[in-house]
C-alpha cells in the first residue's frame, strides 16, 4: 500500500508561477516538471505554457486514474487528453517545435504485480530500504554534469541565474528542444503523444516492505544531484526526520546565500521550482 507522508511544491521565484505539479489517485502518485517556456508570451491563457501543461496533465491523470486501473494506460490516455486540450487552449500559432509545452514525470503505482514505476525526462525517485540503504532511480543519460557545463558556457555576469534568457543560451535551448523526442534524442512528455508516449520508461521494483519512496522534480533533487548537500541515504533520513519543507529551506538558503552567483555550481536559473512527495510502501 502506498501512503503519502509529506509533500511540498515551491516556485523557484515567488514573483512567478510554479511550473511543477504533483498528485495522487487510485494507488498512484506522481510529480510533474513543466519545462520552462522559451518565449516571453505564453501561447495559452496561463501564466506560462509550462504551468498550463503540468497542471492540465495533473488534472487529467487524476481523473483518468480513477477509472483506468492500469497506470501505464492511464498515463497514456492522460497525455493524449491533455494534447487535445492544448489545441483548444492555444491562442496563437507556434513558432517551431521548440515552442510546444513539455514536461518530465515520475509516477509510482501499487498494482497487483507490485510497485510499478513510469518516468520520462529528468525527475527522480529515491528509495529507502528497510535496512536503511538508499538508492535512486529515474533521469536519463543527460547528466546534471552536462547541464552544469552548458549553463556555465551560456551564463555571463549579466545573466547570473538567468542563463536560459541570455540570447546565446536561449538560442541553444531552442535548438535542443527542436530535436526532443526524435530518434536517439532527449525524451520528454509533450503535446505530441504520437512521439512521446512510446518512449515512457516502465519498470517494476520488487523491494522489501515497509520502505520509503521520495518522488522529486530535478529542482528538489538538486540537493543530491547538483549541490551534493546530501546522498540518497542522508536525503531520505532528513526527509523522514525533518520533513520536506525544512529541506526546501536548506535548498533555498544554499542557492541564495551559499552560492548566489553560481560560482560553485553554474545553473540556468538561480533557483528552480522544487517539488517532492514522500511515501511509505507497506
Amino acid at each position: 500500500m502506498l501512503t503519502v507522508i509529506d509533500a511540498v511544491s515551491v516556485a523557484g521565484d515567488r514573483a512567478k508561477q510554479n511550473d511543477d505539479a504533483l498528485g495522487w489517485s487510485a494507488g498512484s502518485v506522481w510529480v510533474i516538471d513543466g519545462a520552462t517556456d522559451l518565449h516571453d508570451a505564453p501561447r495559452s491563457g496561463a501564466a506560462s505554457d509550462a504551468a498550463w501543461f503540468a497542471h492540465q496533465l495533473n488534472a487529467d491523470l487524476t481523473a483518468i486514474s480513477l477509472r483506468e486501473p492500469d497506470p501505464a494506460l492511464a498515463l497514456k490516455q492522460a497525455v493524449e487528453q491533455t494534447a487535445k486540450a492544448w489545441q483548444m487552449a492555444r491562442l496563437r500559432p507556434l513558432e517551431g517545435r521548440w515552442d510546444i509545452p513539455t514536461a518530465a514525470i515520475v509516477m509510482a503505482s501499487e498494482t497487483p504485480n507490485g510497485l510499478q514505476v513510469q518516468d520520462l525526462g529528468d525527475c527522480r525517485m529515491f528509495v529507502r530500504h528497510p535496512d536503511g540503504r538508499a538508492e535512486s532511480f529515474g533521469g536519463t543519460s543527460w547528466t546534471k554534469d552536462d547541464e552544469t557545463a552548458l549553463a556555465e558556457r551560456f551564463t555571463s555576469a549579466a545573466h547570473v541565474g538567468q542563463g536560459h534568457k541570455s540570447p546565446e543560451g536561449q538560442a541553444y535551448l531552442r535548438q535542443a528542444r527542436e530535436s526532443h523526442n526524435q530518434v536517439d534524442t532527449y525524451a520528454i512528455l509533450s503535446v505530441e503523444p504520437e512521439l512521446c508516449v512510446a518512449r515512457i520508461r516502465h519498470f517494476g521494483l520488487r523491494i522489501d516492505r515497509p520502505c520509503n519512496l521520495l518522488l522529486a522534480t530535478d529542482g528538489f533533487a538538486a540537493l543530491v544531484d547538483v549541490y551534493k548537500l546530501f546522498t540518497p541515504q542522508t536525503l531520505m533520513e532528513a526527509a523522514l526526520k525533518q520533513g520536506l519543507a525544512a529541506l526546501t529551506v536548506q535548498l533555498r538558503q544554499f542557492e541564495t546565500e551559499g552560492d548566489p552567483l553560481g560560482q560553485k555550481f553554474a545553473r540556468w536559473k538561480r533557483s528552480d521550482d522544487a517539488t517532492a512527495v514522500l511515501l511509505r510502501l507497506s
